[in-house]
């Protein structure tokens, strides 16, 4: 049984998140460990274990943990993978049992579904956040609003979107065969993009660098263009050549040619959602 996923594991880690709480831990510092080095992925954080912890913070709480970042900059602006945390930072946190149980899990490894892309991102714990007073269009350190998260990891590229905005979200070489990705992606973009407009969120506040969302969006499907030719491109000189042929660079490049096409009517229904 995957470790992660066992009912046992999630309810010792509620119970010593409470326990440390209740012993007057920094709610922001036991956020900070429990998701970066318990699960190494906040995505697959229980529930249970989200009202735990936002029952006790505030969700504008800028952690130290995540860099002077918010839960909900941290949950819809992580890579994939996220990258490994080299130790534990027990400051602000009392010696508890929550130690035995993070520590138990480090010595586990990462979370073996830590490749799975973001699509779920914008689910429990962005719900936790917002019904719990989260601030729209509050900004990070760099600047950036949720928002310019959610559209910089959804449509980064092999070539890097945006490098300015966020080079740490910068995209490893995707190989033909991981096409779910691309179909995660705009699924994620179009779920976490609404659920912000929809919330307050503006797509008009210029980062650090003088980026706004709507700008992104605009360079975005400039981008979504470009792949929609490339794939269009590499569809015919893969095309298969007798009846009955198959190809799978053919198919492979139908269905990025797909979800190009289906990226592009996204960005343009967030722009439209946001006003001008």
């Amino acid at each position: 049984m995957d470790p992660f996923f066992d009912d046992t594991v999630v309810r010792d880690l509620v119970e010593a998140t409470a326990g440390a709480l209740d012993a007057g831990a920094d709610p922001a510092a036991v956020y900070g460990l429990v998701s970066e080095t318990c699960t190494q992925c906040v995505d697959y954080m229980s529930q249970e274990l989200h009202n735990t912890l936002m029952q006790r913070m505030h969700p504008d709480t800028l952690i130290d943990r995540f860099n002077g970042k918010t839960v909900l900059h941290e949950l819809l602006g992580r890579t994939h993978p996220p990258a490994l945390v080299a130790g534990l930072d027990w400051e602000g946190v009392p010696q508890t049992t929550l130690e035995e149980v993070l520590d138990r899990h480090e010595r586990l490894g990462p979370d073996p579904h830590l490749d799975r892309p973001p699509s779920n991102r914008a689910s429990a714990g962005t719900d936790m956040a917002w019904a719990a007073g989260a601030t729209p269009d509050l900004r990070d350190a760099e600047g950036n609003t949720a928002l310019h998260l959610v559209v910089v990891n959804a449509c980064r590229d092999e070539q890097g979107y945006f490098p300015d905005l966020a080079p740490h979200l910068a995209f490893h070489v995707r190989k033909l065969q991981d096409l779910y990705r691309d179909e995660e992606r705009v699924d994620y973009l179009e779920g976490a993009g609404t659920a912000l407009l929809r919330r307050g969120w503006s797509l008009d506040l210029p980062n650090r660098d003088g980026l706004t969302v709507r700008q992104a969006l605009a360079e975005a499907q400039g981008l979504a263009r470009s792949k929609r030719v490339r794939w269009q491109r590499l569809a015919a000189e893969q095309r298969p050549v007798g009846p009955g042929a198959a190809s799978d660079m053919h198919q492979g490049a139908q269905h990025l040619l797909q979800q190009a096409d289906r990226m592009e009517r996204v960005l343009l229904q967030l722009a439209n959602l946001g006003g001008n």
